[in-house]
């Protein structure tokens, strides 16, 4: 069995799916801990990061979607 680190894009990723699938907990749990995986590789630039303004903007709108249900 091979490991690979986590992704932040995977996760981002995860997270929309989530979302469009009205899983808003899960959809916030995924762009949490996308946005935790990037802001701890912001000094790697081996490859694509997700931006930690959208995926914060991106949890807000989650949050607002529980809160109105």
């Amino acid at each position: 069995m091979v490991y690979t680190s986590p992704d932040p894009v995977l996760y981002s990723h995860l997270g929309d799916i989530h979302f469009s699938l009205m899983n808003y907990v899960e959809a916030g749990k995924a762009w949490k801990t996308s946005l935790f995986l990037t802001l701890d590789k912001v000094d790697d630039v081996d490859g694509e990061l997700p931006d930690p303004k959208e995926l914060e903007i991106k949890i807000q709108k989650a949050r607002r979607f529980l809160s109105n249900n």
